[in-house]
């Protein structure tokens, strides 16, 4: 953790966040919650980092099969995956950007006409419906520097929205008590599925630490 400290300092928000990862998986193997709660809270901060880097780079709301797979492999930004793409290509999209070392957020969605449904790509399946982006920022890639600011702001809006309402159906789903190991496998559950959900990270820490506080008694 002391590694990824440094990491996140100098702005090395996906070195940082491999070694947050690592640092929650060996203190749950070690059954050490006070320090899976610690570990959660910088793994946070990575996640809250390459979100903003990839939506101030680029938003896409929407895709085809050119968009979703542009050559070279994924570039950064944020991307709402949709038809002809599927929830796999969602999933494999997310893992190609991981492996590429890219800061992209990726949301599945179905789009329609009063609402989009926003699911999640992998994990468990959990969705939540939102009223639809504006039209004139869908099915583009837009930047800061393309001359239209309002589209991409707008973009930005709604993507950060979607995500947080989906992290929140995640949220609700989950329904084992505090202080039983079952709330925190299913918080770790949902938080796989929606990784960069801040509140998922801090009910997630607050199950880890009720553990603690009993074994502790």
């Amino acid at each position: 953790m002391e590694h990824a400290s440094r990491r996140l300092a100098e702005m090395d928000y996906l070195g940082a966040e491999a070694l947050c990862e690592q640092g929650v998986a060996l203190a749950r193997a070690n059954g050490d919650w006070r320090g899976y709660a610690r570990a959660l809270l910088p793994l946070q901060e990575c996640r809250r980092q390459r979100r903003m880097t990839a939506a101030d780079t680029a938003v896409q709301l929407g895709t085809n099969a050119c968009l979703a797979h542009p050559p070279g492999g994924p570039r950064d930004g944020c991307v709402a995956v949709t038809e002809p793409q599927t929830r796999a290509d969602a999933a494999r999209l997310d893992d190609e950007a991981r492996d590429a070392g890219r800061c992209v957020v990726v949301l599945w969605c179905e789009p329609g006409e009063d609402t989009w449904r926003v699911a999640t790509h992998s994990g468990p399946r959990v969705h939540t419906d939102v009223s639809p982006p504006p039209s004139e920022a869908q099915r583009r890639r837009l930047t800061p520097d393309d001359g239209d600011g309002d589209a991409h702001a707008a973009a930005v809006h709604w993507f950060i929205a979607a995500s947080e309402a989906l992290g929140d159906a995640a949220l609700a789903a989950v329904a084992a008590p505090l202080g039983s190991i079952d709330r925190v496998t299913q918080l770790e559950a949902m938080l796989a599925a929606v990784g960069d959900h801040e509140i998922l990270h801090q009910r997630l820490a607050d199950a880890a630490r009720a553990l603690a506080e009993q074994a502790a008694a």
